[in-house]
């Protein structure tokens, strides 16, 4: 989704999680100059702002929220994270922007082309990403770094029904067929 938000106001979104025990990621990356802020309820009734929310991320420039079905909400509210979730995004100044929502059953989260995703991560943590490409044509990949170093690495799988995915994952330079 691209939109606009306006400095002081908010514009709303609503999202349905299928699973039961799953992650659910939000990234929110500025298109334009401005920052928009990441607020999440869950539920359909209750619209979350600056003040009230279940979730958030108001980082500068842009966010990213990862939920699991183990966050400390669930137990407390009693559910899980299967639901219908409300994601509120706040115009801290004007802003156009790109929202990106997706699920998995793990933290292979699928990349779009041309869609921009801000991630955060710690130290020694390992993050993946798929991206789906039917074309035999070059893929380029544009990373900002704010702080810390990267490594990124990338396999090729033809054909995630008949190969062993888990055993394909670029988790060394050994496993990959490139590295930065």
């Amino acid at each position: 989704i691209v939109d606009r938000v306006e400095h002081g106001m908010y514009r709303y979104y609503l999202f349905s999680v299928p699973c039961e025990d799953c992650v659910l990621g939000i990234s929110l990356c500025p298109i334009s100059e401005g920052d928009p802020d990441l607020y999440v309820n869950k539920g359909a009734n209750l619209l979350p702002t600056r003040d009230a929310n279940d979730f958030r991320s108001n980082s500068v420039r842009g966010d990213f929220l990862q939920i699991s079905s183990k966050d400390v909400v669930f137990s407390q509210k009693r559910t899980t994270i299967k639901g219908e979730y409300t994601i509120g995004i706040y115009g801290d100044s004007n802003c156009t922007y790109s929202l990106a929502v997706m699920t998995s059953s793990s933290t292979l989260l699928e990349l779009s082309n041309g869609i921009p995703v801000r991630q955060e991560q710690q130290k020694n943590d390992i993050r993946y990403f798929v991206f789906y490409s039917w074309k035999k044509e070059s893929i380029n990949v544009k990373l900002g770094l704010n702080s810390g170093r990267v490594a990124i690495r990338a396999n090729v799988i033809q054909d995630v029904r008949e190969e062993n995915v888990i055993e394909r994952l670029p988790y060394n330079d050994l496993k990959s067929v490139w590295s930065s």
